[in-house]
């Protein structure tokens, strides 16, 4: 393994996260190159930062005239110089901000600035690199939305495994368990993803739902089982009934 590997799986080893790491997961690492050394540049360099291929003139970066005109609120720093790899900061900041201000519950919690990815589908891609593979499988419900069987089965070679979303005509509480402690015993870990309001059914839990949600979890892993548990919130927001949780199940489960 590249030792920067090998220090990054010495951090994590006593961790849930390490325990949960795919093959390819415990081979990931961040380059100490040209990327990492852009970021140092920009908070220490006096004089000049040549780590990174970008014209500047008068300490601002160069930008076309026509690209400038198309978007002319936009400072050439805002709108053609090269964003950190998992964005702009300021933005980032915003965007946590923002998710507070939507998910109380979360003040005072423990989480990561959010990071920028291409969209959804990537995001879920990535975490399906550092998480799964072909002795670690997804569970998710039935129905789901198709490509995490894609991302799953195609991408990482896993088994995609389901529970029945809908049992008489409401959220399915009880094989959610079920599979969640099946797996557990079977694995030793869980990956569990869960999308509300969910796709393709559109359904969203109660407060009273997601709060049994927790209790599977969390009971699942006092028995020493690991879970990672990913939410899409892909589209948050869109609830219309009162009884409905309005908060993302992220708020719940962050510090669980």
């Amino acid at each position: 393994l590249n030792p920067l590997t090998q220090e990054l799986n010495d951090i994590l080893k006593t961790t849930s996260a390490g325990a949960l790491l795919s093959d390819l997961g415990v081979r990931m690492y961040f380059p100490k190159g040209i990327i990492a050394q852009s970021g140092e540049a920009k908070k220490a360099a006096t004089k000049a930062n040549g780590t990174i291929g970008m014209t500047v003139i008068s300490g601002m970066p160069a930008v076309l005239p026509s690209i400038q005109k198309s978007a002319p609120s936009f400072k050439p720093g805002e709108l053609v110089a090269y964003a950190p790899t998992a964005g702009n900061p300021d933005l980032r900041k915003m965007w946590q901000e923002k998710i507070l201000q939507k998910n109380p519950l979360l003040k005072g919690k423990k989480t990561s600035l959010p990071a920028v990815v291409p969209g959804l589908t990537a995001g879920i891609s990535y975490v399906a690199d550092l998480f799964l593979d072909d002795t670690k499988p997804l569970l998710a419900p039935n129905p789901s939305w198709d490509n995490y069987a894609l991302i799953a089965e195609a991408r990482r070679g896993a088994e995609f495994h389901q529970f029945e979303m809908f049992k008489n005509g409401k959220f399915n509480l009880p094989g959610l368990e079920k599979a969640v402690k099946d797996e557990a015993a079977k694995y030793g870990s869980v990956r569990l993803l869960l999308n509300f309001p969910q796709n393709p059914s559109g359904y969203s839990p109660t407060h009273e739902e997601v709060m049994e949600v927790c209790r599977i979890i969390k009971e699942t892993a006092d028995t020493g089982a690991k879970l990672l548990v990913m939410s899409d919130d892909a589209y948050f927001g869109l609830d219309y009934e009162d009884s409905i949780e309005k908060q993302s199940l992220f708020a719940y489960i962050a510090d669980l």
